[in-house]
């Protein structure tokens, strides 16, 4: 009578976990993503790519800083990156400096850096600025939702300002 009674609780166990997992009740982490990634293409003005730049992605918000060299094929990815502002630097040996003032990271979303250097010292820098994140994502296919925090209470949650 035992035997029975623990195969009837397992079996029973089994179909509840099944039919929460089914249902959707039962998280999976990958459905419900809080990061998005940055991709960086760096190449000359002839369009060459250009391996083993050094790549530093400092988040404004908080400082924290991550690095990285473009591979053979000239990209890298930082993945796993908050959502936010962030500061990009990209420096090759023989080739002036490129700054990207503003690099906005979104919630579910790939953004592409494309960095094309100049000939010239280290010393020198080029600064490219944006204010606001392009209004088309042709790197990603996922449909997601930014919040911009304005302090304007919750009739603006969940508007995107373009």
């Amino acid at each position: 009578m035992q035997a029975f009674a623990r195969k009837c609780c397992s079996t029973f166990s089994t179909a509840i976990l099944i039919l929460c997992w089914i249902s959707g009740a039962y998280p999976v982490s990958a459905q419900t993503g809080t990061t998005g990634t940055i991709t960086v293409i760096v190449h000359d003005l002839s369009g060459a790519v250009i391996p083993d730049a050094t790549l530093e992605l400092r988040d404004r918000g908080t400082n924290d800083v991550r690095n990285g060299a473009t591979q053979q094929n000239g990209a890298y990815t930082f993945p796993n990156l908050p959502f936010g502002q962030y500061q990009l630097n990209v420096t090759a040996k023989g080739l002036q400096r490129a700054v990207f003032e503003s690099v906005q990271v979104q919630t579910g979303r790939a953004t592409e850096i494309r960095a094309t250097m100049q000939v010239g010292g280290s010393t020198e820098t080029v600064q490219v600025v944006a204010d606001e994140p392009p209004l088309v994502e042709t790197a990603s296919t996922v449909l997601a939702t930014t919040i911009h925090e304005t302090g304007g209470g919750p009739a603006d949650s969940g508007t995107q300002r373009l």
